[in-house]
């Protein structure tokens, strides 16, 4: 028993529609992703760091520098001078949208996406 199939022009332009769709789908997901970027700020600086290369920052503040490590796309504040150093239990972040501070030293420390700018915070002046 043989089944003869024919494709008629409808059922032609469904399945070119289903086909732009699902490649359209996949260039979405899979392109167009941008990196994230470390913004540190400071009382007198913007500063922005690529999460892909390893360093070690040291940032001026009111009360003396505080060190900012960038290491294997994780970001932590190993060393400030505030007396508390709740900033350095702060742990690591590694997503846009984490953040540090240290605020006796006002440095705040934040990842976002690069297209993102460093001044679109959602924090004010009063909550810094």
């Amino acid at each position: 028993m043989s089944i003869k199939f024919k494709l008629k022009t409808a059922d032609f332009l469904i399945i070119l529609i289903f086909l732009v769709i699902f490649f359209v789908f996949l260039r979405t997901i899979f392109s167009g992703k941008e990196s994230p970027v470390l913004y540190i700020s400071s009382p007198d600086a913007e500063y922005e760091y690529d999460l892909g290369r390893n360093q070690v920052v040291s940032i001026d503040g009111i009360i003396g520098k505080t060190t900012v490590v960038i290491k294997d796309k994780n970001v932590w504040i190993s060393d400030s001078p505030c007396p508390n150093k709740t900033c350095i239990t702060g742990g690591k972040i590694s997503k846009p949208g984490q953040w540090l501070s240290c605020a006796p030293n006002k440095i705040f420390v934040i990842i976002k996406n690069k297209n993102e700018k460093a001044e679109s915070s959602s924090l004010d002046a009063i909550s810094f």
